[in-house]
């Protein structure tokens, strides 16, 4: 018998388990929904935003019961920015919750005995925070020159964000005197609503093992003012900027 579910429609359900991309998972008459934001074992008021044929979406309006890993996100834009899901779980729950889902994998797709298998435990992180060492961020025109940032989840909507907390110290600095140095040189980034402007992004690596960084710009097409910008991007270890 069909699961009748419609948009709008308000729900509550336990969540059961996560998903790969951070989404709680709960289920209504059997039919998995899927909502950001919420864990297990989060009971939860839920509006129904999408119903397909073997699932549903939705939007915690009310979280009935918290769980009791639930934590205060350590990035100011976690609730717009769609780099990050998880951080409103504890990262000793984080870890739990992504070996449980490692077992479930190898168990639905492996031709493993797991009873008969032996798993260490997930290996954490020392410090859950400034950990990535590449940063790929999107820029866009203000009235006050470049800024830079990552996009809302499933849109092409800018979060501005100058400081992530997530990548390293030194690409955080080096993406803000990139910014600069493409306003000194009046390097525009690309506005597909009138198709003008030559920045795509800003692509910054750094190398885990001296430091060494590389920043890629990516640009619509080539511009002699890239020349003179481009020789301004040297970073120097001993001095806090590029010159």
């Amino acid at each position: 018998m069909d699961v009748k579910l419609v948009k709008d429609q308000e729900i509550l359900i336990t969540i059961r388990r996560l998903g790969i991309n951070g989404e709680g998972i709960g289920f209504y008459k059997k039919l998995a929904v899927f909502v950001d934001g919420v864990f297990p074992p989060e009971q939860v008021v839920v509006r129904i935003t999408e119903v397909n044929r073997g699932h549903a979406k939705g939007e915690a309006i009310r979280v009935k019961v918290k769980a009791d890993k639930r934590v205060k996100p350590f990035c100011a834009h976690f609730k717009e920015c769609g780099g990050c899901q998880i951080q409103h779980i504890s990262y000793a729950e984080q870890l739990s919750l992504k070996e449980e889902m490692l077992m479930q994998t190898l168990d639905r797709y492996a031709d493993l005995d797991l009873s008969k298998t032996k798993f260490n435990k997930m290996i954490g992180m020392n410090n859950p925070t400034h950990y990535r060492y590449k940063a790929q961020m999107p820029v866009r025109n203000t009235k006050t020159g470049l800024t830079t940032g990552l996009y809302k989840k499933e849109s092409n909507e800018l979060v501005e964000i100058l400081e992530c907390p997530v990548q390293s110290d030194n690409i955080n600095r080096v993406n803000q005197r990139v910014l600069e140095i493409c306003d000194k040189y009046e390097i525009f980034a690309f506005d597909p609503t009138i198709m003008r402007g030559l920045l795509r992004y800003v692509v910054v690596r750094e190398s885990n093992f001296n430091e060494d960084l590389q920043v890629t710009l990516v640009i619509t097409i080539y511009n002699k003012a890239l020349k003179e910008a481009v020789k301004r991007l040297k970073f120097r270890l001993d001095k806090p900027y590029l010159y």
